[in-house]
């Protein structure tokens, strides 16, 4: 068995594109109607840890988690942010799941995860099947494409060596909370 362990404290900048603001603060939309932009956040007084422990038998599980104060232009409020997640790595099987939540205490909350199943048929020739989901919720928030992300995923792996692999995969993802058009506006989403 091993277990390990990181403490961390100081500041991070958070870049985020958040096309849902349009639902969050509809009065406070831009009225010019401009392109939605990614916007940089600064997480100050940040402290947090992850603690790590791994079986002999090629499973690892985490805990992370870390809080810290989010600046705004006029205002300041506590931004948490708490997940786990397991892996096993076999010969031939690999299952990883990870699951995380953000908080922006009375605001914004993000809870995200995902589930990956990997079968090694050669050396060579790996098959994965994976599942993603996430939701975002705020006070008053509506059933919106915007808020959600469901997806699934398929694909195939050649592993030339344990340094480099090809893959390929196909997609199919319900919910734009990651994707929306290139130059779309909050006023027409």
């Amino acid at each position: 068995w091993t277990a390990a362990y990181d403490v961390y404290a100081g500041a991070v900048t958070l870049v985020e594109l958040e096309p849902q603001s349009a639902l969050q603060h509809p009065d406070s939309v831009d009225r010019n109607n401009e392109p939605t932009e990614i916007e940089s956040q600064q997480v100050r007084d940040l402290v947090g840890g992850r603690l790590s422990l791994s079986a002999p038998s090629d499973l690892t599980a985490r805990l992370s988690g870390y809080l810290g104060s989010l600046h705004h232009s006029n205002s300041t409020e506590t931004f948490l942010v708490l997940g786990g997640s397991l892996q096993y790595r076999g010969e031939k099987l690999w299952l990883s799941a990870e699951l995380f939540r953000s908080q922006e205490i009375d605001d914004e909350v993000t809870t995200s995860a995902y589930a990956t199943v990997a079968w090694a048929f050669t050396e060579h020739l790996q098959a994965a099947v994976q599942y993603e989901w996430a939701r975002t919720t705020f006070p008053g928030s509506p059933d919106s494409a915007l808020l959600r992300h469901d997806g699934l995923g398929l694909g195939l792996a050649w592993w030339v060596n344990p340094s480099l692999v090809f893959k390929a995969c196909w997609h199919q993802i319900e919910g734009n909370r990651f994707a929306f058009p290139e130059g779309a506006t909050p006023n027409a989403m």
